[in-house]
Order: C-alpha cells, then sequence, then structure tokens
C-alpha cells in the first residue's frame, strides 16, 4: 500500500514539474584501524579514532598522505579537498603539538 502512495506521489510530482529530490551517492564503508595506519603510519588509538570520525574513505587517507610528504602532483590550482583535506589538517595540527609532548620537533633544541 505504501509502495502504490508513494508512486503516486511521484508521478504527480512529476506532472507539476517537481523533480525528486537528489540521492547522494553512497559513502565507501571506512578502512580499518590497520588500513589507517598502513597509510598514514604508526598511529595510536585515539588518533585512528579521530581519523575514521572524519569520514576518509582509503583514498582520501592516500591523498592526504601524499599531502603529508609533500608529494602534490597537481597541487596548484586544485588542492585536497573534503575528507583527505580535513584528515591532512589534523595530521598536520597533531605534528605541531609532538615537541609538547617530549618529542624532537622543528627547532627543538638537541
Amino acid at each position: 500500500m505504501a509502495a502504490k502512495r508513494k508512486a503516486r506521489s511521484a508521478k504527480s510530482d512529476a506532472k507539476a514539474g517537481r523533480r525528486a529530490p537528489a540521492m547522494e551517492a553512497p559513502r565507501p564503508a571506512l578502512p580499518s584501524a590497520e588500513v589507517v595506519r598502513r597509510i598514514l603510519g604508526p598511529l595510536d588509538d585515539a588518533q585512528v579514532c579521530r581519523v575514521l570520525e572524519l569520514g576518509a574513505g582509503e583514498a582520501e587517507l592516500q591523498q592526504a598522505a601524499a599531502a603529508l610528504a609533500g608529494d602534490l602532483p597537481g597541487r596548484i590550482g586544485r588542492p585536497i579537498e573534503g575528507p583527505a583535506a580535513r584528515v591532512y589538517d589534523l595530521l598536520l595540527a597533531e605534528s605541531w603539538e609532538e615537541p609538547e609532548r617530549g618529542a624532537r620537533g622543528v627547532g627543538a633544541e638537541p
């Protein structure tokens, strides 16, 4: 019964010149923690969780890793965007926090 109602609604929308709302393409499944670490390097569990919360897929993690490594083909005029950019920003920010946790960073004295 609901299917008939839905079909009638779609027909009346078409007659009235209304379009059905665009459906978003389904997002790929999130990568596992193992895949995140394989692509981005050694991360603790909290870092992996923060990365996964950003919703980046495997291809986007690879883009972020390339950007962090300075391997940015086509970067001029076409920067990384979306989840890849958010992962890049997160990891870049955390790399600047490392000296506070006792790691040696840029400008740290020997």
